[in-house]
């Protein structure tokens, strides 16, 4: 019964995780794919800059293999237009923070 009621996110918060974001999207029993934008700006050398381009591709290409694989990604959105340019990547579970 408990297993039905909790949620599992894997996040994916380093370059380790987006390089093996393929076998993490074969796990089964994960809910949500979580991609932690600050803590992969640190993992890239890019500390912070989540609007980079590198880093803005790499979160795209995170979001768009979540989403072609059926799971649910999501993402932390500092404004309403961040949240839209992440849903409209396909990402469906949003945290905003201010």
């Amino acid at each position: 019964m408990a297993n039905q009621q909790v949620m599992v996110v894997a996040q994916i918060a380093d370059l380790c995780g987006v390089e093996n974001l393929g076998a993490l999207l074969d796990v089964e029993g994960i809910d949500v794919y979580y991609v932690g934008a600050v803590d992969l700006s640190n993992s890239m050398g890019i500390p912070g800059r989540t609007k980079d381009p590198k880093m803005t591709a790499l979160i795209a290409d995170v979001i768009g293999r979540t989403v072609a694989a059926g799971k649910v990604a999501r993402c932390i959105a500092a404004d309403a237009a961040t949240a839209q340019e992440f849903i409209g990547l396909g990402a469906r579970y949003m945290l905003f923070t201010h």
